[in-house]
């Protein structure tokens, strides 16, 4: 019983996780240690994603938002980005 407690209370806090806002920050590094961008996505609690990408070599390359939002089913049901590529 006790082992079928600690299961349950495992999946209640990996939902309660799953409905909660996060932010994630990927910092992009050269072979010589230079940071030369970023990724950085956001998830909110209704199922929106926005994702900020930079990357830089020379002063050059993209910089994009973009956002988007799953279906039930996995595929997307709003996509957005603009920027510069």
């Amino acid at each position: 019983m006790k082992q079928l407690s600690l299961y349950a209370l495992a999946l209640l806090l990996l939902a309660a996780s799953a409905n909660a806002a996060e932010r994630l920050r990927y910092v992009i590094t050269m072979a010589d240690g230079k940071q030369a961008g970023e990724q950085v996505v956001e998830r909110d609690d209704d199922g929106l994603v926005r994702v900020r990408f930079v990357f830089k070599d020379n002063g050059r390359g993209p910089e994009l938002e973009e956002q988007f939002r799953l279906g039930s089913d996995g595929t997307f049901s709003e996509y957005a980005v603009r920027g510069t590529m």
